[in-house]
């Protein structure tokens, strides 16, 4: 299997797993848009690690913590420390100022490792004092449109720092910081963050990411779902009940192993097929210039389906 066979069936089988996570983790609390939001936030968040490329240096605990102010909700997480011992993360906010509130918004999966989380604030990031322990309830963020909202009077500090007790992963979507009651300016905002430590799921969020090709990532998903339909149609049908376009989608080897008659056991792949057709002739006529992003993820759910009826 050459190196592009790999990487494809490595991403069908991440994508695979991700889907089966979602579906205990998030299904009792989101709504069919947020679901298909989330699904495709995956998909783009996949595409844009990709196109970093390999890094050339070790993540640091600053270039995945500045992920947990970026400004990105999308029920994953911003950053993710080891498993360490009383796990924090914490922003700069350049210079002591009132703080009258922390939002904090939940990752969706492992919500409920956040349940017991603590607000705590320092003028000089030494010493800090706690002022607020969540009571253990899970909450969320993303998915319920509800994160957790932390009010607090009369505080001023520079250092915001968010810690869990005991020891744990420690990850979160997002975190805002707010000061007078009437404005919506965020002070976290890309502002410079730290955290205790790294992990295999850390990201340099500070680092400059190429655009995304979503002509090259449409083409590939596209290919994908070609292999997928010619196995697909190599044990559906008995000989001789194949389609014209089904019979385009095999390939000689497929077209002989396809005469041992089998049961039909994919309805509407003709549909597939035509979904497929239509796709590569949408992309090949794409004006110069016009992103194929949303082609991509059509392109993917019906990868999605293939793999399902594979």
């Amino acid at each position: 299997m050459n190196t592009s066979a790999r990487e494809q069936n490595r991403a069908t089988t991440l994508a695979t797993v991700a889907l089966v996570m979602l579906v205990f983790t998030t299904a009792s609390a989101t709504t069919p848009e947020s679901w298909i939001q989330r699904i495709e936030a995956d998909w783009v968040l996949s595409e844009e690690v990709t196109s970093v490329g390999a890094a050339s240096e070790p993540v640091t605990p600053q270039a995945d913590a500045a992920g947990g102010c970026d400004g990105i909700k999308n029920g994953e997480w911003g950053f993710h420390t080891d498993n360490s011992k009383n796990p924090w993360w914490q922003v700069d906010l350049g210079e002591s100022q009132a703080i009258r509130r922390v939002v904090i918004w939940n990752r969706t999966a492992a919500a409920e490792r956040a349940a017991r989380i603590q607000v705590l604030l320092s003028d000089d990031g030494k010493v800090f004092r706690q002022v607020y322990q969540h009571d253990g309830t899970v909450f969320h963020g993303f998915t319920d449109q509800k994160p957790l909202v932390v009010p607090l009077k009369q505080e001023r500090a520079r250092y915001v720092r968010l810690a869990l007790p005991g020891t744990s992963y420690f990850h979160l979507d997002e975190v805002e910081v707010y000061g007078d009651a009437t404005t919506k300016r965020n002070l976290a905002l890309n502002r410079p963050a730290d955290q205790i430590s790294v992990s295999q799921w850390s990201l340099a969020h500070n680092a400059r990411r190429s655009d995304v090709d979503w002509d090259a990532c449409t083409r590939r998903t596209l290919a994908v779902c070609e292999r997928l339909a010619g196995e697909v149609a190599t044990v559906s049908e008995p000989r001789g009940a194949l389609s014209a376009e089904r019979r385009q989608l095999q390939t000689p080897s497929q077209q002989v192993r396809h005469s041992a008659e089998t049961p039909l056991r994919t309805a509407g792949l003709d549909t597939c097929a035509m979904t497929l057709a239509r796709l590569k002739q949408q992309l090949s006529a794409l004006p110069a210039g016009k992103s194929a992003k949303e082609l991509f993820f059509e392109a993917r759910r019906l990868q999605r389906q293939l793999a399902l009826r594979n």
